[in-house]
């Protein structure tokens, strides 16, 4: 199919609800939500800082929570009930935080910023990595849980029978949504 595009010279447009497939095929995506194109973006950008809540979901993200500004570079996650320091400039109506399953860090200390405490309540196994379900402690959300995905390797490393979790988000790694 790939092929097939690239000697075409002409405008193609290409719907599709696989993000795989789209991120292989098309260099600009258009994001639909509710009948409207909420946004346009080069596909790298789009993966990299969504934007929105229909952006944000559609590249893979798992871990979203509602959000509230505290300050230029702080916010509430208030499903997960985490305070998070940022590396961009908070917006005044971001509405929505998210962080890619894959983006945590396990963490020894939960003194530091950026960190979720919780009690694992889920693993999975998948061919070449494990998917750990974490209860955000003290969150009143049923959003609450956070999806943390890592090789098997580091799972082991990790220590298989921990209960406990202290989970580090970079700042970088923070995803902000306005709608």
């Amino acid at each position: 199919m790939s092929g097939v595009l690239e000697k075409f010279k002409g405008t193609t447009l290409f719907v599709s609800h696989n993000r795989d497939e789209v991120y292989r095929l098309c260099d600009r995506i258009a994001v639909l939500s509710d009948g409207k194109i909420e946004v346009i973006s080069e596909k790298r950008a789009l993966f990299e800082n969504p934007k929105t809540l229909a952006a944000t979901l559609l590249t893979g993200c798992k871990n979203i929570s509602k959000a509230q500004k505290l300050s230029d570079y702080t916010l509430k996650a208030l499903d997960w009930n985490t305070v998070l320091t940022t590396e961009q400039k908070i917006s005044d109506d971001l509405k929505y935080v998210g962080v890619r399953a894959h983006y945590f860090i396990p963490h020894e200390n939960q003194n530091e910023d950026n960190i979720i405490r919780g009690k694992i309540t889920h693993v999975t196994e998948d061919p070449f990595s494990m998917i750990v379900t974490v209860q955000c402690e003290g969150a009143q959300s049923t959003h609450s849980s956070i999806r943390w995905e890592l090789s098997k390797k580091s799972y082991e490393e990790f220590e298989e029978n921990r209960k406990s979790v202290f989970l580090k988000i970079l700042p970088k790694d923070i995803l902000m949504m306005s709608s």
